[in-house]
């Protein structure tokens, strides 16, 4: 079955990626660059204690994070790598960001506080665990705007 084009442009479907742009930067991003506390996050990826990565540079969650005015905390890589304590410790997030899955199969916060080189660091010592939606962070669909105002409002 055909595309009927003329009807598509009708109903401005071609027009929702340039609007969701427009939102972003208009009133997302201003609201992002609102609050300056730019805080260190180290994303870490878990299913369970057997498979923990850490998010480095060129990764949907290194952007995710940028976008919502937070600073990547893993840098000097790109992609994803073993987590290990020496890395954590060493990156010093000020927020430890967890998909809501990985939260829950490591037994929450308390569990992740008690983690090997968690307390050293500035996260560990503020209790600054944070959980969201996998889908939410990761789908950089029409939410985008949702899922960057979420993440900032948790910095």
């Amino acid at each position: 079955k055909d595309f009927d084009i003329e009807k598509l442009e009708r109903k401005n479907i071609y027009r929702m990626p340039d609007d969701l742009f427009e939102n972003i930067q208009e009133k997302v991003m201003n609201e992002v660059k609102a609050n300056k506390k730019a805080p260190k996050v180290l994303f870490i990826y878990a299913r369970g204690t057997g498979v923990m990565m850490v998010a480095g540079a060129n990764t949907s969650m290194d952007a995710i994070i940028n976008l919502s005015g937070g600073k990547n905390a893993a840098q000097g890589f790109t992609e994803y790598k073993p987590y290990t304590t020496e890395s954590l410790v060493a990156a010093n997030p000020d927020v430890i960001l967890m998909f809501d899955f990985g939260f829950k199969s490591l037994g929450g916060a308390e569990s992740i506080l008690k983690m090997p080189g968690v307390s050293l660091t500035n996260a560990g010592k503020n209790k600054r665990i944070v959980e969201m939606d996998g889908n939410l962070l990761t789908g950089f669909s029409i939410r985008l705007p949702q899922a960057i105002q979420q993440l900032n409002a948790k910095w």
